[in-house]
C-alpha cells in the first residue's frame, strides 16, 4: 500500500480523454481529501502527543506507586513497632491504674469503716443527748406544775384577802 501524501494529491494529474471527467470537480475533489487527510494527518500527531503524554503520566504514577507501596511497607513495620509499644504502655497503665484502683477501694472501705464507728458514737451521744433532754422537760414540767400551784395557792390568797377587804 502506498502512503499518500497531501502534495502527492494536489499534484497528481490524472489523463483526460474525450468525454472525461470533469477536471475541475476532480480537483476539488481531490483538494477536499487533501484536507481531510491534512486534518487526519494533524489529529493523528496530537492524538500521538497525547499518548505520549499519558504514557509519561503513567509511567511517573507506576514509578509513585512503587515508591508509595515502599512506603506503606516502611509505615506498616513503624506501625506495628508502635502498636507494641502502645500496648506495652497500656498494659502498664493499667496495672498502675489498678493498684490504684485498690488503694483507692481499702481507703474507702476503712473510711467507711470509720464512718459507722462515728454513726455509732454520734447515735450514742445522740441517745444521751434525749436522755438528758427529757430529764430537764421532765424537771422543767415539774417546775411548771409546782409554779402553777404556787399560782394557785397565790391567787386563792388574793380571792380571800379580796372576800375580807371587801367585808
Amino acid at each position: 500500500m502506498h502512503d499518500f501524501t497531501t502534495e502527492e494529491i494536489r499534484g497528481h494529474k490524472f489523463k483526460t480523454r474525450f468525454r472525461g471527467y470533469d477536471t475541475k470537480i476532480v480537483q476539488e475533489y481531490l483538494d477536499e481529501l487533501a484536507d481531510e487527510l491534512d486534518r487526519i494527518a494533524a489529529e493523528n500527531q496530537t492524538l500521538r502527543n497525547q499518548v505520549m503524554e499519558k504514557t509519561r503520566n503513567l509511567e511517573q504514577a507506576l514509578d509513585q506507586n512503587r515508591k508509595l507501596t515502599d512506603s506503606l511497607g516502611a509505615v506498616r513495620d513503624s506501625s506495628l513497632a508502635i502498636e507494641e509499644r502502645a500496648q506495652k504502655q497500656a498494659d502498664l497503665i493499667i496495672s498502675k491504674a489498678e493498684l490504684t484502683a485498690e488503694k483507692i477501694l481499702n481507703n474507702a472501705h476503712q473510711r467507711v469503716a470509720q464512718l459507722h464507728e462515728d454513726l455509732a458514737e454520734l447515735k450514742r451521744q445522740r441517745t444521751h443527748f434525749e436522755v438528758k433532754l427529757r430529764s430537764f422537760i421532765e424537771a422543767q414540767l415539774k417546775f411548771l406544775d409546782m409554779e402553777k400551784e404556787n399560782h394557785q395557792a397565790t391567787d386563792e390568797l388574793d380571792a380571800k384577802v379580796r372576800f375580807i377587804s371587801k367585808t
